[in-house]
């Protein structure tokens, strides 16, 4: 098929180049005419190509001046969005600026009613620990005063018992004082004279004991009649033992009396029992 093709286009050939043979002027026409055709449509193309030109410079300038258009939108639009977020950053920034203000306002007043509650407080406390020390000192007085009072009292019934002495032997009551310090305080035991005896034996101390004893009762008594030098001494032992026996409410004529009773029964003959049988006669 596909030679049989190739022999038909031979024979076409071969008639068409017969035919140019046999007629040089009328193929020299067909050219004339074909560069005729060629030359109308080159000038069809350059008007066409001029037409397209124009018409891509106007779609261009149309597109330019679309983009400038649009650009300067696009300015404007991003200068207005810019003008409205500062704006908005500016009131946004008046706001926090108000707000901070005054919140700073609020904590200063804040801070303050704190200080002021924080004094109120403190002078509270100040004048509640002044009226609870002042209760206290108020119950410290009276507790001084309940001391004090006791301590007349044992000193008067103290006082009352040895004025009734008169047995030289029977133990002398001591006498307590007060002390601010210490309250109610009694002389030590072994400083104090156990009897009459002793006591009136001090009058002059024959050694260092009694006059320790001396001492120490003069001090604790507040007698001033007596000083120290050196070693505890006693100025005038039978005037501070004058001052002891009147604080301590003795009676030394009470003693004397009852010893020379007692010298007295001692010397009486003593009589003789009565036997049972004497009697029954």
């Amino acid at each position: 098929m596909e030679n049989g093709i190739i022999q038909q286009i031979r024979e076409e050939l071969s008639g068409s180049r017969d035919e140019i043979r046999n007629d040089p002027k009328t193929v020299s026409e067909s050219i004339k005419g074909a560069r005729s055709d060629v030359d109308t449509n080159k000038n069809d193309i350059h008007e066409f190509r001029d037409s397209v030109t124009k018409e891509l410079q106007a779609v261009t300038q149309g597109l330019r001046s679309d983009i400038e258009t649009n650009t300067k939108d696009i300015r404007d639009l991003r200068e207005s969005i810019t003008e409205e977020l500062q704006a908005v950053h500016h009131e946004f920034r008046s706001d926090i600026d108000i707000n901070t203000k005054d919140i700073r306002t609020l904590r200063n007043s804040v801070t303050k009613e704190f200080e002021a509650v924080r004094e109120r407080d403190a002078d509270l406390r100040n004048a509640l620990d002044h009226e609870f020390k002042s209760v206290d000192d108020r119950f410290q007085d009276v507790h001084q005063r309940f001391d004090k009072m006791k301590t007349e009292l044992a000193r008067i019934k103290a006082i009352g018992q040895n004025g009734r002495l008169s047995n030289p032997f029977l133990p002398i009551h001591a006498l307590p004082i007060y002390l601010p310090n210490q309250g109610i305080t009694y002389p030590e035991a072994t400083h104090f004279p156990k009897n009459a005896n002793e006591f009136y034996a001090l009058k002059q101390p024959t050694g260092e004991r009694q006059t320790a004893m001396l001492a120490y009762l003069a001090m604790f008594y507040d007698v001033s009649n007596y000083k120290k030098q050196g070693d505890i001494a006693i100025h005038d032992p039978e005037e501070t033992l004058g001052y002891l026996e009147d604080i301590l409410g003795l009676e030394e004529e009470r003693f004397i009396r009852f010893k020379a009773r007692a010298h007295e029964l001692y010397q009486e003959p003593k009589v003789a029992p009565i036997k049972r049988s004497q009697i029954d006669t």
